[in-house]
C-alpha cells in the first residue's frame, strides 16, 4: 500500500474516532436523538446478542391458613431472547486522479473530512429508514416488528407471541380505514401500553400528523421547551410525553415507545463501532477504496410497553 493511502487511512480513522460517531451520527435524526438523552443507545460486544425476559409470569403463592402445606415447587420465569446482529457498510472510494491531484497533507484531510461526511450520513439515512421498514433479512428488526400484536409478525427475537401473549406489542390498525388524529385515539392508545405499571414515554409521528396533533393541543399550549426543539426538531407534548416529528416515520403512522436502555435501545457492536477497514487499491481499476462498518440491532425487552397506529390521515 502506498504512502498516500497509508495517510488516508490514517486521516480517515482519526476523523471517525474524532467525530464521536455515535453521537455525531444518530444526533441529527430525531428518533435516535431521543435514544440518546434517554441513554438508550449502548454499545455492547459478543458473537450474539440476547437478552433474559419474563413472560406471562403468575403467582406461586397465595392466601393460606395454618398449617396448610405450601408450595415449593421451583419456577424459572425467564425467557432468552435472541437478536441477530444486522451489518452495515459504507465505501470511500477514492479514483487515482483524486488521490494525485490532493498529495498534500491539508488536501488529503479534506477531501477525506468530506467523503466521510458523506458517508456517515448515508449510513445514518439507511439506519433512520430501516427502523421502521417492514422487516427483511441482514437488516434491522425495527418498530414494526416490536410493536405488534402477532397480526404481523408472530414471533419476535425468537420468541413465539402465541406461547406468551406478554410478549405482544399493542397494534391498533382500524381494519386499514383511515381515520383522523384526535387526542382521545391518542391518549387511549398511550393508556393500552400500560404494562407492570407504566406506559410508553415518548410519541412519534410523521411530519403532517404532528402538524395535525399540534391542532389538536394548541388550546392548551403543550408544545415542550426541550432540547429537541432548540435543536431544531419538532416536538409537542401530550400527557406528558414527547411527541416529535420523524420525517422516517411513514405517512399515517404513529408509535408510542417506551425508550429506556433496558426496555428499548439500539445497541452497537464493539467491535463494528463505526470500524475503518483501510484504503486498498482495486484490482484493474485506478481507484482505492476503504469501508465504514456498523454492527448494530433494535433491542426491546418488553412489547407490551409500545404501541403502533396506522391508517391515520391529516387530511380528515
Amino acid at each position: 500500500m502506498s504512502y498516500i493511502l497509508n495517510r488516508l487511512s490514517e486521516a480517515t480513522r482519526e476523523m471517525i474516532i474524532a467525530s464521536k460517531p455515535i453521537q455525531s451520527t444518530f444526533s441529527e435524526s430525531a428518533l435516535f436523538k431521543l435514544m440518546l438523552d434517554r441513554k438508550a443507545v449502548k454499545v455492547k460486544g459478543g458473537k450474539e446478542l440476547t437478552a433474559k425476559v419474563s413472560l406471562n409470569v403468575g403467582a406461586l403463592g397465595g392466601a393460606y391458613s395454618g398449617t396448610a402445606v405450601l408450595n415449593v415447587d421451583p419456577d424459572d420465569p425467564f425467557v432468552t431472547a435472541t437478536y441477530d446482529w444486522a451489518q452495515y457498510y459504507e465505501p470511500i472510494t477514492i479514483i487515482g486522479k483524486e488521490e494525485i491531484e490532493n498529495s498534500s497533507p491539508e488536501a488529503v484531510f479534506n477531501l477525506v473530512s468530506e467523503l466521510k461526511d458523506l458517508r456517515m450520513e448515508a449510513m445514518r439515512d439507511t439506519l433512520s429508514t430501516d427502523i421502521y421498514a417492514t422487516n427483511v433479512a441482514e437488516h434491522i428488526v425495527g418498530l414494526r416488528e416490536a410493536c405488534d400484536d402477532a397480526t404481523n409478525t408472530t414471533t419476535y427475537a425468537g420468541i413465539s407471541r402465541g406461547t406468551y401473549t406478554d410478549w405482544k406489542g399493542r397494534y391498533y390498525a382500524n381494519d386499514g380505514t383511515d381515520r383522523a388524529y384526535t387526542y382521545k385515539l391518542l391518549s387511549r392508545c398511550l393508556d393500552g401500553t400500560l404494562f407492570r405499571g407504566k406506559t410508553a414515554n415518548t410519541g412519534v409521528s410523521d411530519v403532517a400528523g404532528i402538524n395535525k396533533i399540534k391542532e389538536l393541543v394548541q388550546g392548551q399550549q403543550r408544545y415542550t421547551d426541550s432540547e429537541l426543539a432548540k435543536l431544531g426538531f419538532t416536538a409537542v407534548m401530550i400527557d406528558g410525553r414527547d411527541v416529535i416529528a420523524d420525517e422516517y416515520c411513514p405517512t399515517g403512522n404513529f408509535f408510542w415507545l417506551y425508550l429506556d436502555p433496558k426496555v428499548l435501545n439500539m445497541t452497537i457492536n464493539s467491535n463494528r463501532n463505526f470500524w475503518l477497514r483501510p484504503f486498498q487499491y482495486a484490482e484493474k481499476q485506478d481507484a482505492a477504496t476503504a469501508f465504514i462498518f456498523l454492527e448494530c440491532q433494535m433491542v426491546c425487552t418488553m412489547p407490551k410497553r409500545n404501541a403502533r397506529i396506522i391508517s391515520l390521515s391529516a387530511d380528515l
